[in-house]
């Protein structure tokens, strides 16, 4: 809501009277003496140029409000720490605010200038999505032998939420009995603060009340939960197992290196749970080390190499989105991609991934830059296109 300006002379009765001038109030208003040494003491004028509160919206899907923006009050540099703040994860240093016009965007950058902007800005290094829920180890750390407890929490947790799922799942009302601590140099411990947000970490120390004795399932168990949408569609390790001992002819028709799953099964928020989930392995240390090593060649030798690095790595979330690792599985998931680009932050994350891949915008998902804004704005831009099927296999 922006604030007016107070006009510089006050109204009283249809007879203006200057504020702090040498006109006197009309003779024909009966005021009392207080009122009239109110009006004229001096007034507080707003600035014209000050917004009580403005929402930045990130990757069209989270939410910064600001209070009080005026020129020159907040910067980019700013921005970047509200956004963690909101989404509960990441790091600020690790945060790249960009907008579709502009492109990157530096510390400096005034966020008053940003103001007509403030819905198409994009933010890569942070997951601005919805809470996804992780299993977490937390590990005794003095008991003699390694006693080790897994929770399921959601990845935006505190510690005192931890505190609190670890309480819960050992049937313990004691809060001084769980105490989450970091260890120092010496091997002293330090605790950490409940308000202390988990933050990527996939294994906490514990002091205070046994755990249980840490068994082999334990010591195998994953370090990251499935998105809401994996939990619906994949199936346990064990009912695999038992659907590849049955005849072939009592299997369920597989979907994934045989071809593609039927476009019909993915909504907008299907899709862009399956784009999030690539986006964390492309943007894993692992795929990063072998996008580095790839050799300054040619774009479509380096197009080659990247399709074989991107099915490599990513197989385990196409698989469980139901896409096989073959041409024609490719051409299915490029063509959904693309039909729900006008999707909240389907294009913003796409283009993301082909950033962690060092391609430019459009050219693995073949959403381009001028696409991408269109598809940020309230009224999408006329679809183009489909895109050519030029990519290469893997």
């Amino acid at each position: 809501a922006r604030v007016a300006a107070v006009p510089a002379s006050l109204s009283r009765g249809g007879t203006s009277s200057a504020v702090n001038g040498a006109t006197a109030p009309s003779a024909s208003i009966a005021a009392p003496s207080a009122a009239i040494a109110a009006a004229a003491a001096p007034v507080s004028v707003a600035s014209p140029e000050l917004w009580d509160e403005v929402e930045f919206v990130i990757n069209g899907e989270l939410t910064v409000k600001l209070d009080r923006l005026q020129p020159g009050r907040l910067t980019v540099a700013d921005l970047r720490r509200r956004i963690c703040d909101a989404a509960r994860r990441g790091k600020a240093a690790e945060v790249q605010v960009e907008c579709p016009s502009r492109g990157k965007l530096s510390d400096s950058t005034d966020l008053f200038s940003l103001l007509e902007l403030r819905r198409d800005l994009r933010a890569s290094g942070v997951d601005t999505g919805p809470p996804r829920k992780v299993q977490l180890r937390v590990v005794h750390g003095a008991s003699d032998e390694r006693q080790l407890l897994v929770v399921t929490v959601d990845d935006v947790s505190s510690v005192g939420d931890i505190r609190s799922a670890i309480l819960a799942q050992l049937n313990d009302t004691q809060r001084s009995n769980v105490r989450l601590v970091k260890r120092l140099a010496g091997g002293t411990f330090a605790s950490l603060p409940d308000g202390e947000l988990l933050n990527g970490r996939k294994e906490l120390i514990m002091l205070g009340r046994s755990l249980p004795v840490a068994s082999q399932q334990d010591e195998a168990a994953p370090e990251q939960g499935p998105s809401r949408q994996q939990q619906v569609q994949q199936q346990p390790v064990r009912q695999q197992q038992q659907q590849q001992q049955q005849p072939l002819q009592q299997q369920q028709p597989p979907a994934r290196e045989a071809g593609s799953p039927s476009p019909a099964i993915f909504d907008q928020a299907k899709v862009l749970d399956f784009l999030r989930a690539l986006k964390r392995k492309c943007d894993g240390h692992e795929f990063q080390g072998q996008i580095s090593k790839l050799p300054a060649s040619g774009a479509s030798a380096a197009r080659a190499h990247l399709g074989t690095i991107f099915a490599v790595h990513c197989r385990d979330v196409l698989q469980a989105f139901g896409w096989g690792v073959n041409k024609a599985a490719f051409d299915g998931m490029f063509q959904v991609v693309f039909e729900h680009r006008s999707g909240p932050g389907v294009a913003a994350t796409a283009w993301d991934i082909e950033k962690s891949m060092r391609m430019k915008p459009g050219d693995w998902f073949g959403i381009g830059l001028e696409e991408f804004a269109g598809c940020l704005t309230t009224t999408p831009a006329p679809p183009p296109a489909a895109p050519a099927a030029a990519r290469a296999p893997p």
